[in-house]
């Protein structure tokens, strides 16, 4: 299958396949409870050491990984520390390695040793669709963005910012509501589409968010966004005090 995925850039293997260069994915097995996938990176695909890459995804899902081929590799490691992802060491690898990582809370990247194959299997459990997927930049380790597998979410944050596009007269409770679902990454969202529509008659919402919202991440973010937007309406005449 290698050499028919490196010869051939058309190949169609019987297999979910995903390449780039000559790193290549295979998903192996998926159901409603676990994925088993295969990750290889092909020593006669002719690339140089790879770098580390400038941002990785927590992705909310607890995963095994046996390193079949891995002489020579690195795998560097990363923890979530408040707010902020940080680096948690490197470990060597070897070939019949086990290791285990908690997707809510640690990232890994395995670079493999200059000219040597790296293989892995990694059997993921699917847990919660609800559990969002965050990305971190590597330099400062500070949160990119979110992302969620949850159907329902994602449809809920396209209807939001459908609905600060259209600015249906409604719009308002719609966004209150939205504002106090469950999940905490659709609450922020929904304040910041507000925020878009209508400033000033989203910041009662954002006060509150920013004193009781349960989530830690939100009250920080409530707490910043409200000092901005009341800065910049004490100087607009058609917000009230």
């Amino acid at each position: 299958m290698l050499a028919q995925l490196r010869d051939d850039p058309l190949a169609q293997p019987s297999l979910p396949v995903k390449r780039d260069g000559d790193r290549i994915a295979i998903l192996l097995h998926d159901d409603v409870a676990f994925s088993l996938s295969a990750r290889i990176v092909d020593p006669d695909g002719g690339s140089a050491v790879e770098a580390l890459p400038d941002r990785l995804a927590l992705s909310g899902q607890r995963s095994v990984t046996r390193y079949l081929a891995a002489e020579g590799a690195t795998l560097h490691r990363w923890r979530l520390a408040g707010d902020r992802l940080h680096p948690a060491g490197t470990l060597g690898l070897h070939s019949g390695m086990i290791v285990r990582c908690d997707g809510r809370v640690e990232a890994q990247h395995a670079a493999p040793g200059s000219g040597a194959a790296l293989a892995a299997l990694t059997a993921t459990l699917h847990g919660r669709a609800t559990d969002p997927i965050r990305e971190y930049a590597l330099d400062d380790g500070a949160l990119l963005r979110t992302g969620t597998r949850d159907l329902d979410a994602s449809r809920r944050r396209m209807l939001l910012r459908l609905l600060r596009e259209t600015g249906h007269p409604r719009a308002d409770a719609a966004f209150d509501a939205a504002s106090r679902h469950p999940q905490y990454f659709l609450r922020w969202e929904a304040m910041r589409e507000w925020l878009g529509h209508d400033a000033c008659a989203a910041l009662p919402r954002l006060r509150e968010m920013a004193a009781s919202d349960p989530a830690r991440d939100v009250r920080c973010a409530a707490t910043e966004m409200a000092r901005r937007v009341e800065a910049k309406i004490a100087t607009e005449v058609r917000c009230p005090a």
